[in-house]
């Protein structure tokens, strides 16, 4: 099908401009209301990882008290539809309502970072059977994660092993050369050194979203459910580096403030 007059009406992105004045939620939802059906089942598929992120945050109040971070937009669930995760388990994604069957009774002893590995591999696993385009992208993305944890291991002696492919561990990190056909495939690769070496945040997620970008320009469609979807992608990157400008970081501390004072508040209440 084609998506013409949908793809047309989008305004135009950048990952360089410092300010664009977008309406993101209003964007998705004009998308999610003009796809076919089992395009817009698809779809949801770019959204699910902010979804098992914010589900992430619940349990890890629920079972590692930690104060409960700020909802991660846009996403497909309500914070209460997550809180409520023992009713509304069959309303979520297959992997999803697997991980909570599989694993709640383990959830007291498991790490907070084997939950969360345990679910992005089960989301890893989902998604092997869907759109070819869904498929390709987030083998791509789960190969460039290996890289960035590849150098940060090799940067770091505190770190455990990551979950990598072992080549991807023994050919890429400090000192190691890099395969050419690696370089050819992914543009940057060499400078994922030097900016896990820089300890900024800020750089090191630039570049891992310059890489996606980049992908994605070579994936590009013509008027079709690819471009849409490479078009989500890239909206979800700007959006996330938007969060993260300076103005709009302060504003988040200052909001996990107010969480942790009320949890602090709360805990005397009990005592």
């Amino acid at each position: 099908m084609s998506y013409y007059y949908l793809i047309a009406s989008l305004p135009g992105l950048s990952l360089n401009k410092k300010a664009q004045r977008i309406d993101y939620e209003d964007i998705l939802d004009t998308i999610q209301r003009n796809l076919e059906p089992s395009d817009a089942r698809q779809f949801r598929y770019l959204l699910y990882p902010n979804d098992h992120q914010n589900l992430l945050h619940v349990l890890f109040e629920k079972f590692k008290a930690i104060p409960r971070a700020p909802k991660v937009y846009p996403a497909i669930f309500s914070e209460k539809d997550l809180a409520d995760y023992h009713k509304n388990r069959m309303m979520f994604p297959a992997y999803m309502s697997y991980f909570l069957d599989e694993y709640t009774d383990q959830f007291q002893t498991l790490t907070m970072k084997e939950m969360e590995e345990l679910l992005w591999e089960l989301f890893y696993e989902e998604v092997e059977h869907q759109d070819p385009f869904i498929v390709a992208y987030y083998q791509f993305e789960r190969k460039l994660k290996m890289f960035f944890s590849a150098y940060n291991y090799s940067n770091f002696d505190f770190l455990t092993v990551p979950n990598a492919e072992e080549g991807i561990l023994n050919q890429i990190g400090k000192g190691l050369s890099i395969p050419p056909d690696w370089l050819r495939n992914h543009p940057h690769i060499e400078d994922i050194g030097e900016a896990i070496s820089s300890k900024e945040p800020g750089k090191i997620e630039k570049l891992m979203n310059q890489m996606k970008w980049d992908y994605l320009d070579e994936k590009k469609g013509v008027f079709n459910k690819e471009q849409v979807f490479e078009y989500t992608l890239k909206l979800l990157m700007v959006q996330r580096w938007q969060s993260l400008l300076p103005e709009r970081g302060a504003s988040r501390f200052v909001e996990m403030q107010e969480r942790i004072k009320h949890n602090v508040r709360s805990l005397q209440n009990i005592r």
